[in-house]
């Protein structure tokens, strides 16, 4: 089948380009994905340590704390106004 072809491959030559099109895909996944790291939506990691050192050091109470984490993580109380 297709024996005059490409050494035989011949049948595959359609899908060659669906091939090469996901690969190219993937490896722009991994190079996002590195760039990016694992940090999912809101909270930055980061951030959340500034804050917890913050606690730590006894720069700000409990109740700041409370507050400024919840404004981290997306979060809202119910008697705060958004801004």
């Amino acid at each position: 089948m297709f024996d005059g072809c490409c050494g035989g491959m011949g049948w595959m030559m359609p899908w060659g380009w669906l091939v090469g099109v996901l690969v190219i895909a993937l490896l722009v996944g991994l190079i996002v994905y590195a760039l990016t790291g694992r940090r999912g939506p809101g909270v930055s990691s980061d951030a959340m340590s500034v804050l917890r050192e913050r606690y730590a050091r006894g720069e700000i109470d409990a109740t700041e704390y409370d507050q400024r984490a919840r404004v981290l993580r997306g979060e809202t109380a119910a008697s705060e106004k958004p801004r």
